[in-house]
């Protein structure tokens, strides 16, 4: 066996994390979580206590996780490619939405078309001014409308979601000077801003 190798069996948190994995008595699961190991290698011990985290959140959600939706092959692909965006990121606010994609991808039937790889970029794009702006947006307005009337407050994230493809800008004709963009939130954003504002603990 390779030094690596033990670097990881004798980790405490990841033998509890492989405990837990087994308690679901996945093959499949199991299978995923191996690939998930050995693709980080003895790298993952810098990060086990996330790792850790992840599991647990599937062992708490029992209702959620079944062993009928573990066993599909979309849902596995999402787990690896999940896991692993969830270990990297280094911010905690982020990582519970990812834990909130994670849920709602698991949840949606059609998850070959679920946009998870889109939500994940344009979260690793934002900055704590922007998570601001997106909590302040009117998610049930559909008019057009300035978010913070028209003033230069936060003007430069407005700008950044509207670059992420969050917010639409209306460049029809105004009267007057203008200092903030008239915006309007798209499909997407409404979508991704669901993982934004969902606080709940875990």
């Amino acid at each position: 066996m390779k030094d690596k190798d033990n670097t990881i069996l004798t980790s405490s948190a990841l033998a509890t994390a492989d405990a837990i994995i087994e308690s679901f008595q996945s093959i499949e699961i199991v299978l995923a979580w191996g690939f998930c190991k050995s693709l980080f290698g003895a790298n993952l011990k810098l990060r086990e206590q996330r790792a850790l985290e992840w599991v647990e959140y599937i062992r708490d959600n029992p209702s959620i996780f079944t062993k009928k939706i573990m066993a599909e092959e979309a849902f596995q692909d999402g787990f690896i490619y999940l896991f692993e965006q969830y270990i990297r990121e280094r911010n905690e606010k982020k990582r519970k939405y990812i834990k909130n994609i994670f849920i709602e991808f698991t949840k949606n039937e059609d998850k070959d078309n679920n946009p998870i790889e889109r939500l994940i970029h344009v979260i690793s794009q934002l900055i704590p001014q922007d998570i601001e702006v997106l909590k302040k947006l009117d998610v049930n307005r559909k008019s057009t409308y300035q978010i913070y009337g028209n003033t230069v407050r936060n003007v430069t994230s407005i700008y950044h979601l509207i670059h992420l493809g969050i917010l639409l800008t209306d460049a029809g004709a105004r009267i007057g000077p203008m200092y903030a963009p008239v915006i309007s939130i798209t499909d997407f954003g409404r979508e991704l801003i669901q993982y934004i504002n969902d606080e709940s603990e875990d």
